[in-house]
Parts: C-alpha cells; structure tokens; sequence
C-alpha cells in the first residue's frame, strides 16, 4: 500500500497540513497511562506515536506505507529516549502481531480504503484489543460543512535561499467520494524550480454507513465525539464521528 505517493518527504516541513498527530495523542491521553500498550494503525510520520511514546507508553506503530515508514524510521533515530517505548512495523494491518493492547487505534485511515478493506481493518481493531481495552477509531463522516475549496496556500517554509509552498485543494469526485489535491513547489528567488503533485480520492462515510460498518464489524460504541477535542457529535454535520469502544 503506497498512498504518500511521493510526498511523504515534505510531513516533517507541513506536519499541520499532513497529520493531526498532537490532536489525537492529548485525546488519547487519558486512556494510555503511563506503561500502558497502544497500538497504532497507520501511524504515518509518527506524531501520535511519538507523543504517547514521550510519556511512557509503549506502542506499536503498524504503517504500511513505505514512504512514510521511511519517514517514521528516519524521525525516530533521532529521538534515541523513545526507542524503548517506540515499536515501528512495515505491515499493514492484518498482520499477525503475536500480542493484544490496552489501546487500538486508528486516525486518519479509513476514509482512503475501499468497503472490503474498512471492515478489515476495524475487525483487525477489535482483535488486537485485550479484555477491558479501548478501541478509538476516526471516522471521517458526510457533512454539510464540508465545502469546496480553491486552490490556496496553506504554509511556506523558508530553507536558506529557496521557499517550499504547500498548495492545496478540495472537490467531490461524485458517488459521495471526495478529491485532495496537494502541491509542493520549491522556489529559488522566487522562480519555481521542482513541483510535486498529487491528488487523493477519499471517501467520507454517511452517518448509516458508519454505524453499518462498526456494526458489521462487532464494534459497540460507548463514546462518540466529533473531533479530538471532545466536541459533541452530530450527524451529517460533524466531519468525523470519533468513537471510543469499551472491549469486554
């Protein structure tokens, strides 16, 4: 599974624009004391991993992608107090990790998998979590609020003599998917000099697929949220529908 496409390299310059990894570690918080487990599916750069692992928390970073593995890889050798906590794996999910967790979560997934692959992953969830763990799971959900959105800068980085710009843009695609176009232009006194490219296609669930889906899956929420933040969630408005499910 390769969905970085190319750009995996630019997370550490855009990591606001291309991973929520601080957001869904301080929800998280709460749930992973100290010396607790956690597993993360499609931990991407690291950022969820890397906070947790910070205090003391030991957890498995399941990403498939090899780009951002690479990335994963090269952030963690330079944080060598971490490499006790810190567990990366190349697999993608399904694999057979030999243990189960305190936590099981995913962020930031779902939406780029096709049906067949959603409900694998949200069994696969369910399976890695121990008795009287946690599965957290991020849902990207249908919403009203979502609009179309113009191509724009979101950041510039300055690099010595040359600026990096991420440029993004948003539009359906039709049948309820969605299309995130990303660009990195590097400039050199301010003639562009290099651009990347890419265009994602995801797919926001509507509020009966999502509860299809856990359902289907054997998943019984018990906390439902609207964001990291704790926000409350309402259907068809919310962009995620955030769910914390209490394994027996």
């Amino acid at each position: 599974m390769s969905y970085s496409q190319g750009i995996a390299r630019f997370a550490d310059l855009f990591v606001s624009g291309a991973a929520q990894g601080p957001d869904a570690a301080t929800f998280l918080a709460p749930l992973c004391p100290p010396g607790s487990s956690v597993l993360d599916i499609g931990a991407g750069a690291g950022g969820t991993t890397f906070a947790l692992a910070s205090r003391g928390v030991h957890v498995v970073a399941l990403e498939p992608d090899p780009e951002m593995y690479t990335v994963l890889l090269s952030r963690l050798a330079l944080r060598p107090e971490l490499h006790e906590f810190a567990a990366p794996l190349p697999q993608p999910a399904g694999f057979a990790i030999p243990q189960t967790f305190d936590v099981v979560c995913s962020f930031a997934v779902i939406h780029l998998l096709q049906p067949a692959e959603r409900l694998r992953l949200v069994r696969y969830a369910l399976e890695r979590a121990r008795g009287g763990a946690k599965v957290v799971l991020e849902l990207p959900v249908a919403s009203r609020a979502r609009l179309i959105k113009p191509w724009q800068v979101v950041a510039t980085r300055r690099l010595g003599t040359a600026d990096i710009e991420f440029h993004s843009a948003m539009q359906p695609a039709g049948g309820g998917w969605w299309y995130t176009h990303w660009k990195f232009t590097t400039l050199l006194a301010g003639d562009p000099v290099d651009e990347v490219q890419r265009t994602f296609r995801w797919y926001p669930l509507t509020h009966a697929e999502a509860t299809d889906l856990l359902a289907e899956a054997g998943v019984v929420p018990n906390e439902e949220y609207g964001g990291c933040d704790r926000s409350a969630y309402v259907p068809d408005e919310s962009r995620v529908r955030l769910i914390v499910a209490h394994v027996p």
